[in-house]
Order: structure tokens, then sequence, then C-alpha cells
């Protein structure tokens, strides 16, 4: 869900502001229960305005946590809860069916590649295509087969808008052109993925695999500290 940059409301406009945030606390949902993004709804630049209030009345009335991300396209909107990153139920496990809970393994692996790949200090998560497609090969996945006789992955991850984790946000990806002509793209972790997944979850999932331990792993220890305190 995309909104604009700020607007001046005169005062019929600031008038309908108890009742706009409600209508956008619908859409919110609505949208999140399709999966899908808001970007051409008349009068957009107007609903920035009602933004922070809606996620309020959303966290404090419903119990649904809102994230709001700023991006060069404007701003994202994401339910905070939409990733489960572990199932600790056999109840909870039942919601979900065996290609969801395959899908998002593999969203969380190739979050987990991504960030134990970055380099410490970095502003971005970024790793290039044939790093993200040798980590795949390794997991016996390869590009254009049926993950899980479930999903093509290009359908997943390739890298297009439509892809499903570029779209819901868990992924972006860049595409640049070399000086022979060759696309060059590279994957990182989505405002979504940066907005509501936990790295220190991310690191610690890492080291159950690895056999080793958080702090082992120093500045990424250090920054996943970081995160948790400023997300409380």
């Amino acid at each position: 869900m995309h909104f604009r940059e700020e607007v001046i409301l005169d005062e019929a406009q600031k008038q309908n502001l108890e009742s706009r945030t409600p209508e956008l606390a619908q859409l919110i949902l609505y949208l999140q229960s399709r999966k899908k993004k808001c970007t051409k709804v008349p009068n957009i630049r107007i609903w920035e305005q009602y933004i922070d209030e809606t996620i309020d009345i959303l966290d404090e009335v419903v119990g649904v946590k809102v994230c709001k991300t700023k991006t060069s396209q404007g701003y994202q909107l994401y339910v905070k809860n939409a990733l489960k990153i572990q199932h600790d139920t056999s109840d909870e496990n039942h919601c979900y069916s065996e290609k969801d809970r395959a899908k998002y393994g593999l969203l969380i692996a190739i979050l987990m590649f991504i960030y134990m790949m970055r380099r410490p200090g970095s502003l971005t998560y970024t790793v290039s295509e044939n790093s993200l497609k040798s980590f795949l090969k390794e997991m016996g996945i390869v590009e254009n087969s049926c993950f899980g006789n479930q999903a093509d992955l290009n359908k997943l991850l390739g890298a297009a808008p439509t892809a499903e984790f570029i779209s819901q946000g868990w992924l972006t990806f860049t595409k640049e052109t070399d000086e022979s002509g060759c696309d060059i793209i590279t994957y990182d972790w989505g405002p979504r993925a940066k907005s509501v997944v936990d790295p220190m979850t991310i690191l610690r999932i890492y080291c159950t695999m690895d056999g080793s331990v958080p702090h082992h792993w120093g500045l990424h220890y250090q920054e996943a500290q970081i995160a948790v305190a400023r997300n409380g």
C-alpha cells in the first residue's frame, strides 16, 4: 500500500478525519486478506493524513499491528504479524497448508542467507542473483523447477515486480547492466522484512543449524541487539 508525500489539509478535510480513518482501516484489512497493494485510490495523497491514527486504532481495537515504511515510492503499510517464523503448537500448524509451510520455510531460509552473507555495518543486505541461485541449488532447489510440487520458483522470487515475495515486500531486487550488456541482478531484504522480521531470531535460527552461538558472530549479533532495542 503506497502513500505519497505530505499535503496541507483545509478545514473541511480535517473534519473528515473521523470518517476517513475507519474507511482506511477497512481498506488495510481488506487488502491484507487479498494480499494486494493499494496503488490507485482517488485522492490517495489525502490518505496519508490518517495513517498514524488508523494504525493506533487497528492496534488498540482490533489487535492488528501495522507498520509504516517510507520508500522512494511513498509510504508502504504492512501487517506486522503476517509472517510466522516458528509454529509452536500443533493447533497453529494445523491452520497452515503444506504449501504455505514450505513456501515460508523457503522465505525464511532466503532471508537468513541474505542476512548472514551481508557485510556487518552495511546499509543493505544485498546478495547477487548468482549467489542466491547457488544457495538454492545447495538446498536442492533449482530455477524453473516446482518447489514442493506446488509453485514455480520464479513466481515466488523471480526478478519481477509480480513475483510473490517481491510484490508482498519480503524481498526487493535491483537490475543493472554491465559493460558487456549483461544484466546484473541483486536481492535484498524488502521493506516488509526490514520492518517485521527480527534479525536476532534469524541469527539464532542460523546458529541452531550451524552449531555456533549468536555472540560468536560479533557484528551480526551487535546489530541484531540494536534492532531488538529499537523495535522494543
